[in-house]
């Protein structure tokens, strides 16, 4: 009966260093931040009303992803959002490069936005779902542009 206690004191006793250590990584990963994943910034140069000019998107991919993102365009008097759009499902493949000159605010929107004259600014978050990590939130702000 002594052998037995021992052995079942064993079993727990692995049990709970088992347990504790996969705890431990996973609260270890909570910690770890967005832009340990993936980066970026957006600058939106000035422009005139109709316009759908060329934006500077410098994203560094540092881990594999799925994901989402949502982009809001703000008025700087405001705050109110004028212009949105969104995407789910995406891959970040740490290999892709984007076309610079492709790279338009209607295609980081994923619509045309009708701005009229006056000061605005780019809002956007990436939902980052990495399998066995939590989710991770990014969020960029970019420089304020004005529409003419």
């Amino acid at each position: 009966m002594k052998i037995y206690s021992h052995w079942l004191q064993g079993v727990l006793l692995a049990f709970l260093v088992w347990f504790g250590s996969i705890y431990a990584y996973d609260s270890y990963k909570s910690t770890i931040p967005a832009s340990d994943f993936f980066t970026a910034k957006v600058e939106v140069p000035d422009m005139k009303v109709g316009d759908n000019s060329i934006i500077v998107y410098d994203r560094e991919i540092k881990k594999d992803f799925i994901g989402t993102f949502h982009a809001e365009i703000k008025s700087v008097e405001n705050i109110i959002t004028v212009c949105d759009g969104d995407g789910s499902g995406i891959k970040y493949d740490s290999s892709d490069k984007l076309d610079p000159s492709k790279v338009t605010l209607e295609w980081f929107i994923g619509k045309k936005c009708n701005l009229l004259p006056g000061q605005y600014y780019l809002e956007t978050t990436w939902v980052i779902n990495n399998e066995n990590w939590p989710t991770k939130y990014y969020t960029s702000i970019s420089n304020i542009f004005e529409v003419k």
